[in-house]
Parts: structure tokens; sequence; C-alpha cells
């Protein structure tokens, strides 16, 4: 879903709350792409980032995007979606748990899961074939419900 202003902002202040916990600082610049983030619904590309960073401020280079984009990874308020090339938000990065990101190939729909005990059960049938999956949130696409319900209407009349 699509956060306003001031979900944006209540969101920014918890993810301060949690830097400041966490001995991190968020810069006025994190502050800022990460409130650029907030702001798409669903997955958010660097590129896109970079693109609303330059709007406000003419002179954003990519670096400063990535670095900030990396910093949020690695304190988990952000997952890096490889296959999806691109970001999601953490609901759940104030807490320990092993990720899911649902993504709708239909709609573009990204909703971001903890499901620990799945997760774990696929890892160790995965370890038991001598197979290591890397770091970072499992993805699985398909269809969310509302598309799949609009798809099967689609078929049947």
């Amino acid at each position: 879903y699509i956060m306003n202003k001031r979900q944006i902002a209540t969101t920014s202040a918890h993810v301060e709350q949690y830097c400041i916990k966490r001995g991190v600082r968020l810069t006025p610049i994190r502050r800022q792409i990460l409130e650029l983030v907030l702001a798409y619904p669903n997955i958010v590309k660097a590129y896109e980032v970079l693109e609303d960073l330059k709007k406000l401020r003419g002179n954003a280079a990519p670096p400063t995007v990535y670095r900030a984009l990396d910093f949020f990874v690695d304190i988990g308020v952000l997952h890096r979606a490889e296959s999806l090339n691109g970001f999601v938000f953490c609901n759940h990065f104030d807490e320990q748990h092993t990720s899911v990101i649902l993504n709708c190939t239909r709609c573009g729909k990204t909703e971001e899961l903890a499901a620990q005990e799945p997760v774990d059960i696929l890892l160790a049938f995965c370890r038991e074939r001598g197979f290591t999956v890397q770091d970072g949130p499992l993805v699985l696409s398909g269809e969310c419900a509302r598309c799949h319900a609009g798809h099967a209407l689609a078929k049947g009349a």
C-alpha cells in the first residue's frame, strides 16, 4: 500500500529511534532517501530513488544513493530483492525474522512477510541436498489474490 506523508514521517521517526538503539546515525541525506523509498508502494529501484533525489537536490550522485540503500539493508530496514533488481521496505525491521517477499507479476504488488518456520523448512531441505541458498529474503513470484480472482473471472467469461 502507499504511505501518506504522516505515515512516512512516523515510520522515519521509528527508524531513527531504531538507529539510535543500534548506535548508528540516520543522517539527513539517509533520512531523505528513506522517505523517498517509503513513498513507493512496492519494490523500488535505486535509479528511481536517484531520479527523485535529483529533483530535490540537483547534485545527487549515484554513490550517495547506493551507500544509503546499503546502509538500510545492513541494518535490516530494507531488503535487497536481487531477483527483482530492487529494494523492499521491511515492516519488521525492529525484530529478528526471516522474510518472504511475495511479488505479483501481473500488478506489481510486493508484500514482505515474516515467515521464519516455512523458510527454515525450505532452507533445511536445500541444505540436505548440499545446496546453499544466498542470504536475503526468499522472493516468490506469482499472482496476488486480487489479480488471480480477476484472471479467473476473465477466463470463465
